[in-house]
């Protein structure tokens, strides 16, 4: 008996392992599973880009704005043509409006005449004394002379008729007024002949200086009134507006519209266009004051045109402004950036919304930043080691919240778990059951 009963429970253990041996093998409880590449709640460490954006939005402003204004000296003058048109574009010194001319041309002429001859006046004085100024002052000098001896020689002979009675007081008083006479002749010929021989003072030389720079000076002031009669774009661009029509009088300090009623408008503001530069288009951005630190010259940014919202454009921040402004209890700074307007279809005052991209990493190793495990100052991922999954302290890099570069730790390739070790190992093997549990039922 005790030896069939020894028998019969070998059989029963060997039955119960057998059947658990069994039940290991097809409900795999205790297995080990295979690695596999890609399951739920695991990731693959790859290499990939990663970018850090901004948010902003606002509108277009041209790269610079010049206003076209008639000449500051030139008069009021009504506008005879208006040669531009919105839309246009034009050349740095191109005629976009005429204005009339009556009487400038005369005014021009009698300037340049005025000049010409003041001039002239200047060059004899600085060309005196010649040889033959001196020839003739000399000549003049000696005349007198002989002069002054026959009239010297007349009151002589007058005198002594006189005295004889034979030549009355008159005519002594005659004689003495033409020898008083030839006497001051030879004196003004002496001193001419000196003032030539020493030439023109340096007063005189002074005074025809000062008088042929104020003539110099008003023939370009009405050189500039003709010039002025064409009203040039003072840049290149394109015409973005237009202030006068025909018929409008103009001046350097307003526009007079003037209706076919008779009622004239008066314009202060004396714009006969308005040019601007639109390529590169400015976009004044606006940005959140959390965000603004993170922002630098030069950075990228992809722009987004609401007319135009499959258009990607990209972009540069150009500038940063320097102060704040609050509406509705938001504090924001304007951002501009710079974007490319070859076609010129970006216009001034468009709306735009734009992504700055603060943060650029390419080709990098990227994990899901669900699966960083933070711990203090470090951190750590589960990395498959084998058949299992083991925590591994990893250095990181920037991170866009979706995606962490990893910059020490981990391999391109490396299976890692993106959720809590315990609940992704349930979610690829199944809860385990103790491997022990069949042997300690046969005991």
């Amino acid at each position: 008996m005790k030896k069939r009963t020894k028998i019969l429970i070998l059989v029963a253990a060997a039955g119960i392992v057998g059947g658990g041996v069994l039940l290991y093998t097809l409900t795999g409880v205790g297995a080990r599973p295979a690695p596999v590449a890609s399951t739920a709640g695991q990731a693959v460490v790859k290499r990939g880009n990663i970018v850090v954006t901004v948010p902003a939005s606002g509108q277009f402003e041209p790269t610079a704005t010049t206003t076209v204004r008639p000449d500051p000296n030139l008069p009021q003058r009504r506008i005879t043509e208006v040669l531009v048109a919105v839309g246009d574009k034009v050349v740095a010194g191109q005629i976009v409006a005429r204005v009339d001319t009556t009487g400038l041309d005369i005014d021009l002429a009698s300037a340049k005449s005025n000049f010409d001859a003041q001039t002239a006046k200047l060059n004899i004085l600085r060309a005196t004394p010649t040889p033959n100024d001196i020839v003739q002052a000399q000549s003049a000098a000696t005349q007198s002379e002989f002069t002054l001896k026959s009239a010297q020689s007349a009151y002589d002979s007058t005198g002594k008729l006189a005295a004889e009675g034979l030549a009355s007081a008159q005519q002594l008083l005659d004689a003495q007024k033409t020898l008083d006479s030839a006497q001051a002749g030879v004196e003004a010929a002496k001193y001419n002949l000196d003032t030539v021989k020493a030439g023109p003072t340096d007063d005189l030389m002074q005074a025809q200086v000062s008088a042929v720079s104020q003539a110099l000076s008003a023939y370009r002031k009405a050189q500039i009134i003709w010039d002025a009669t064409n009203i040039r774009a003072p840049v290149a661009g394109t015409v973005a507006q237009v202030g006068v029509n025909p018929g409008d009088l103009v001046s350097a300090t307003s526009i007079v519209q003037v209706s076919d009623s008779g009622s004239n408008q008066v314009n202060s503001n004396n714009a006969v266009c308005v040019v601007i530069q639109n390529d590169p288009a400015v976009l004044q951005a606006l940005v959140d004051e959390t965000d603004v630190s993170r922002i630098k010259l030069g950075q990228s940014a992809i722009v987004t045109p609401i007319a135009y919202p499959q258009q990607k454009l990209t972009g540069t921040v150009s500038s940063i402004a320097q102060q704040a402004t609050t509406t509705q209890n938001v504090t924001s700074l304007t951002v501009s950036i710079d974007v490319p307007n070859p076609n010129g279809k970006l216009l001034w005052g468009m709306n735009a919304d734009a992504l700055i991209n603060v943060l650029e990493r390419r080709a990098v190793l990227l994990v899901p930043s669900a699966a960083i495990q933070r711990s203090g100052n470090s951190n750590s991922v589960n990395l498959l080691n084998g058949t299992d999954f083991n925590p591994v302290e990893v250095k990181v890099g920037a991170t866009d919240g979706t995606q962490t570069e990893i910059l020490s730790g981990l391999n391109e390739g490396d299976a890692i778990l993106t959720g809590k070790a315990g609940s992704a190992r349930d979610a690829v093997t199944g809860r385990q059951t103790p491997q022990n549990f069949i042997f300690r039922a046969m005991h």
